[in-house]
């Protein structure tokens, strides 16, 4: 019982730290578009799953790796 509910916890806060980092993405580039710079990351399910399993590094290595590439076009 102990194991099923802490399976339950952990897949419910993978979800909460998907919805919420794709939450912060949404506004970064909201506010990134309004001073006219290129859309970097946008939300999509691999961007969400990467930030559920990973958190915060997840997110930083989103924007470091879209940076990285737009650095190098």
């Amino acid at each position: 019982m102990r194991y099923v509910k802490a399976v339950i916890e952990m897949l419910w806060n993978a979800v909460v730290r998907g919805i919420m980092g794709c939450a912060v993405i949404y506004m970064l580039e909201y506010l990134l578009s309004t001073r006219e710079f290129p859309e970097l990351v946008g939300v999509n399910s691999i961007n969400f799953m990467t930030i559920a399993v990973l958190g915060i590094p997840g997110f930083f290595l989103l924007y470091g790796l879209s940076i990285l590439f737009l650095l190098t076009e």
